[in-house]
């Protein structure tokens, strides 16, 4: 059987999955309310598109690009 770092997992995995259920078990027991843990840069990418897709014209402009995009192929 691999170990976690021949699986490409941090050699700490085990304590990163403790703490992060510590964490959820502590949130569950102050709030009644769900919980996502997402890495930054997923954060940021998901930040940068409400952004850009705030404007009503800069939403249209995108989707327009993306057709002329797909229409390319």
């Amino acid at each position: 059987m691999p170990t976690l770092v021949e699986m490409g997992m941090p050699a700490d995995w085990n304590s990163i999955t403790r703490k992060l259920l510590l964490l959820c078990k502590q949130f569950e027991s102050k709030m009644d309310e769900d919980a996502v843990v997402m890495s930054l840069a997923h954060y940021n990418g998901l930040m940068e598109t409400v952004y850009l897709l705030k404007s009503p014209a800069n939403a249209a402009h995108l989707a327009r690009s993306i057709e002329q995009l797909k229409s390319a192929k």
